[in-house]
């Protein structure tokens, strides 16, 4: 039996975990609340040159303090903060921001949401076998061990039903579950979307192999039971990766996308496409950043990472122009189609690396301003002659929209270059944060108006230093509760920068 030792805890960390001091060490402790106190044990790594605290048992208990209402907790990485009440969970999260971000400016209280439970409207769950038969379930936290998961209480209530079902008929059908370690078998993953306004339903079966005996008879008997799904498809990923998809994609039902709707648009889903998992909050959370941008209608939006295109044609009908970037081919399409379906035709689409895109429209940026500049004093203030070319110069020079030369320029989708400094740039990044050649071109470019949307505080902090030490400032930011019961908080940033004078 190990060693304990008791402790009281009488703050948290980034991360809403409980920190405590010992031996002159100051350990995070996942499951411990302020002000309570408790037995920990410390486990040591292969080299004993570090440990880890571990809660053992709770002495003193918070008020704050809840029963977990799943049986999985503590096993399943799906939530972390099960054991702390509604607003307890509020303001922990609020204490992590400001642990991170109060030097940029006061935090307020974090929006939670009303009834949080079933939020989850994007479902993923990996097959293996025991004992009993097939199984699905959840990883566990930090490893792909599998924990068994019938009915999660954050996940959509219908999709629930789907993965039950699911693993009934892959028992029925004697199918085996992909082994990573040896790279065999047929079912990987599934992963399942719901539209939660419009209650359409994407399941996406990933195999191990091509090869699915009674696949037709597997679909019919899946639809059958479930009537409400509209799309099935087929992904295949026989790669040791630790990525859900794989690259090769089979319509085996439907269009092989759903649709949902958000702040009044609607949106086209792919399997690999982003889409917030949350739509409930994500409303909140979006109106919270076009409140901040503050559009008046007049201004040239750049909306980079932007993934399917939401933030970028939410913004449009606030903007006179929007140039939405991403680096996902499939994101791209969706995004082309929803500009269409909505009718939105102030925004275009480009397939690039959000980075060397701002980088290269800084320079056009810079070059149009410099020949701004060396038109008026070579024509003293006159106009041009009419030409193609004076009206390209002028163009640019007004801070324009221009295509590069492209035969598709007019379509949602093309080669369309920024050649004047945007007024508002919306970023909304992987976990991992923006890159440091996205940071450095943005500063380059130097838009008044940044609005920073982050799932990740640590990432974020890191990035607002960085923009910080270029000449913005934090004016305003907004926590918002798209992950009830895990550490996870979605944050809203406004920047600004002062405009440089021409």
């Amino acid at each position: 039996m190990s060693k304990q030792y008791r402790v009281k805890c009488h703050e948290t960390d980034s991360l809403c975990r409980g920190k405590v001091k010992f031996n002159n060490s100051i350990f995070s402790v996942p499951g411990l609340l302020d002000g309570e106190t408790a037995r920990i044990e410390l486990v040591y790594g292969r080299d004993r040159r570090s440990a880890a605290a571990r809660l053992s048992e709770v002495e003193t208990a918070s008020p704050d303090r809840r029963k977990p209402f799943c049986k999985a907790f503590g096993r399943c990485g799906g939530c972390q903060l099960q054991y702390a009440s509604d607003q307890k969970q509020l303001a922990l999260k609020k204490a992590a921001m400001e642990r991170l971000l109060s030097e940029f400016a006061p935090v307020p209280d974090v929006i939670g949401m009303k009834e949080p439970y079933h939020y989850r409207h994007k479902i993923h769950a990996s097959f293996y076998r025991s004992r009993h038969g097939m199984e699905l379930g959840i990883y566990e936290e930090n490893t792909h061990r599998v924990v068994p998961v019938s009915d999660c209480r954050i996940q959509n209530r219908t999709a629930n039903s789907i993965l039950r079902t699911i693993r009934k008929l892959a028992d029925e059908f004697r199918l085996s579950a992909y082994q990573e370690d040896r790279g065999q078998g047929l079912l990987r993953h599934v992963l399942i979307r719901c539209g939660y306004a419009t209650g359409q339903v994407m399941v996406v079966l990933v195999l191990g192999t091509t090869v699915f005996p009674g696949r037709n008879h597997f679909v019919e008997k899946l639809r059958a039971a479930h009537p409400e799904i509209t799309t099935i498809v087929q992904n295949i990923n026989n790669q040791k990766t630790s990525m859900v998809l794989g690259s090769q994609e089979t319509v085996l039902y439907g269009r092989g996308y759903i649709e949902d709707s958000l702040c009044g648009l609607k949106f086209r889903i792919s399997p690999k496409a982003f889409y917030q998992v949350n739509p409930e909050q994500t409303e909140i959370l979006y109106h919270t950043a076009l409140r901040f941008a503050g559009l008046t209608g007049s201004e040239t939006v750049l909306d980079a990472y932007c993934g399917t295109g939401t933030i970028g044609l939410i913004a449009a009908g606030s903007a006179a122009q929007v140039i939405g970037v991403e680096s996902n081919a499939a994101a791209v399409r969706d995004a082309a189609a929803n500009a269409a379906a909505n009718r939105v035709e102030n925004i275009r689409f480009v397939q690039a690396d959000a980075g060397k895109y701002l980088a290269e429209a800084a320079r056009m940026a810079g070059k149009a301003a410099a020949e701004k500049g060396a038109e008026r004093k070579a024509a003293g203030g006159q106009r041009g002659n009419g030409t193609e070319t004076d009206r390209i110069t002028m163009e640019k020079a007004r801070g324009g929209l221009l295509p590069a030369e492209v035969p598709d320029a007019g379509r949602a989708v093309g080669k369309t270059v920024l050649s004047r400094r945007p007024d508002v740039v919306f970023l909304d990044p992987p976990r991992s944060g923006a890159s440091e050649a996205f940071l450095e071109a943005l500063a380059a470019l130097g838009p008044e108006q940044v609005v920073y949307v982050s799932c990740d505080l640590e990432t974020l902090a890191r990035d607002l230093k960085v923009l910080g030490k270029k000449g913005y400032k934090v004016k305003e930011l907004q926590g918002v509760d798209l992950f009830p019961w895990t550490e996870k908080v979605e944050t809203v940033v406004l920047l600004s920068h002062k405009k440089p004078t021409a």
